[in-house]
C-alpha cells in the first residue's frame, strides 16, 4: 500500500518516533547498563519507565510497518481502544511520577531536555500516545468496567517490584527498589505505605476511567442497524 505524506503524515511520525526511541533504548541499555560494571544489566528491564517505552517503541514500529505493508489483522489489534488506552495510561504514569515525584516541577528539578533519553522516555512518549489516543479512532467497545483492565499491568509490576525489593539487592548493596516512594522501608508506619498505594491506585484508576469516557465521546462505536423490508 503506497502512502503519501500528505494523507498519512501521522503514520510516518509514529514510525519515525518508534525507530528513534528504539535506537535510544538500545543505546541506553548497552551504554548505561550492559557496559557499566557498577550497575546491574537487568535493572533496565526492571524499570517501569523502560518497560513502558519498550511497549511504545514496539507499538509504534509495528503500527508504522503495518500501515505501510497493510497488515490488517495486526493493525486491528494494535488500534483496539483498550490497547491504546493501556499504553497511554502507562506513559502518563511515567510522566506524572517524574513530573511530581522524582524530578518535582515545584522544586525546579523538572528538566525534560536534559538529554535525548530524558526527553523521549519521560515526555515525548506520552505526547505521542496522546496523539494516537485523540487522532486514531480505533476499534472495539469500551465499557466502564474495563477501567480495571488499565490497572492490571501497573499493579502486577508493583507486586513484583515489592517482592524483588524485599528479597534482592543491587550491586551497591541497596535493596532492589527502583522507586523510593513505593519502598515500604521508607515509611515508619505500614499504614502510611498502604495509604500511598491506595491513593495511587485511585488516581490512576480514575485516569483510566476518565480516558475511557473521553474515548467513547470522541470515537463512539457505530451501531449498524439491520433494516429489513
Amino acid at each position: 500500500m503506497k502512502l503519501t505524506l500528505k494523507q498519512h503524515w501521522l503514520t510516518y511520525v509514529i514510525l519515525a518516533y518508534g525507530l528513534l526511541l528504539t535506537g535510544v533504548l538500545i543505546e541506553k541499555f548497552v551504554a548505561d547498563f550492559l557496559l557499566d560494571p557498577t550497575d546491574d544489566w537487568w535493572r533496565f528491564w526492571y524499570l517501569f519507565t523502560y518497560q513502558t517505552n519498550v511497549m511504545v517503541a514496539a507499538w509504534s514500529v509495528t503500527y508504522g510497518l503495518g500501515k505501510l505493508f497493510n497488515w490488517e489483522n495486526v493493525l486491528n489489534w494494535l488500534t483496539k481502544k483498550i490497547v491504546v488506552i493501556i499504553i497511554t495510561v502507562n506513559t502518563l504514569i511515567v510522566f506524572f511520577i517524574v513530573f511530581f515525584v522524582l524530578n518535582p516541577v515545584l522544586q525546579g528539578e523538572w528538566n525534560p531536555i536534559s538529554s535525548l533519553s530524558e526527553l523521549l522516555n519521560h515526555n515525548l512518549s506520552t505526547v505521542l500516545m496522546s496523539m494516537v489516543f485523540f487522532m486514531i479512532p480505533g476499534n472495539g467497545e469500551l465499557k466502564n468496567k474495563t477501567a480495571i483492565t488499565v490497572l492490571i499491568y501497573p499493579f502486577v509490576y508493583f507486586i513484583f517490584h515489592t517482592i524483588i525489593g524485599l528479597n534482592f539487592t543491587f550491586k551497591d548493596g541497596a535493596p532492589a527498589f527502583n522507586y523510593g516512594f513505593v519502598n515500604p522501608n521508607n515509611y515508619g508506619n505500614l499504614f502510611v505505605f498502604v495509604g500511598i498505594v491506595v491513593l495511587l491506585v485511585l488516581i490512576f484508576g480514575a485516569l483510566g476511567f476518565g480516558l475511557i469516557q473521553l474515548k467513547n465521546k470522541l470515537h463512539p462505536v457505530k451501531i449498524v442497524k439491520d433494516i429489513r423490508r
